[in-house]
């Protein structure tokens, strides 16, 4: 679902064929504000939601979905108990659940998500913003009040999380390690991992007892040494 205010500009993208029900539903903010005083408060209906999940309100759609394709059988009571119900479901719930604390659940969900799926990229912010219909600034304060991180070390942190898988498995240099989880260099994650963890990647790796390798040039220099000294072993 999404909901979009008044006078502002909206596309959208379909690709492939198929099938589509659509239902719009549209409301008049002054006529609201007359007939249900006190309804439009706090801003919440000049903030764009985008494909947000309200459980209420996808039954309540059901609802009026059925009653246009019936053509109005049910009279002119049911469709106003219909609309009084949408509204009342519109102002509270989920939908509306980020308050000072920062995005709702869902929107938290989609954007780290994304994330995890795009971490080894650099991803901007107007992406991440444009997933929950935020502006950039906006939606980065949202985002720290709910995580405690900007949207960038958010990422950078995931990227950590994913070295550390790989060097756990330990079938991974730290300069392959580096390259699939989307830094410049063995350099680079060096710095970030340490100011993540306190500890160099070769450290921590350590740590867990598994085998380490330095990259592909130490093991052509092992390689070299053993060609040389038969009695050398590779470890």
């Amino acid at each position: 679902m999404c909901f979009v205010p008044a006078g502002m500009p909206l596309w959208s993208r379909l690709n492939g064929g198929g099938r589509l029900r659509h239902l719009d539903i549209h409301f008049d903010i002054a006529s609201l504000s007359r007939r249900f005083p006190g309804i439009v408060r706090d801003g919440r209906w000049d903030r764009p939601r985008l494909m947000f999940a309200d459980p209420r309100l996808m039954a309540l759609a059901r609802l009026f979905a059925l009653e246009c394709c019936e053509k109005n059988e049910a009279g002119p009571v049911y469709d106003e108990s219909l609309v009084t119900a949408l509204l009342a479901a519109m102002g509270t719930g989920e939908v509306e659940a980020a308050g000072e604390g920062g995005l709702t659940a869902h929107q938290l969900r989609r954007v780290t998500g994304f994330i995890e799926q795009n971490c080894a990229r650099n991803i901007r912010l107007q992406e991440l913003a444009g997933l929950v219909g935020l502006s950039p600034s906006h939606f980065s304060h949202l985002f720290k009040a709910a995580t405690g991180l900007p949207p960038h070390r958010w990422q950078l942190r995931k990227r950590v999380e994913h070295v550390k898988a790989m060097l756990a498995a330990g079938e991974t240099s730290l300069t392959e390690a580096a390259v699939v989880a989307g830094f410049s260099d063995q350099a680079h994650l060096t710095r970030v991992f340490q100011r993540f963890t306190g500890v160099t990647p070769a450290a921590w790796q350590r740590r867990l007892g598994t085998r380490y390798r330095a990259g592909p040039q130490a093991f052509r220099s092992k390689e070299r040494k053993n060609v040389q000294s038969p009695t050398s072993n590779l470890s």
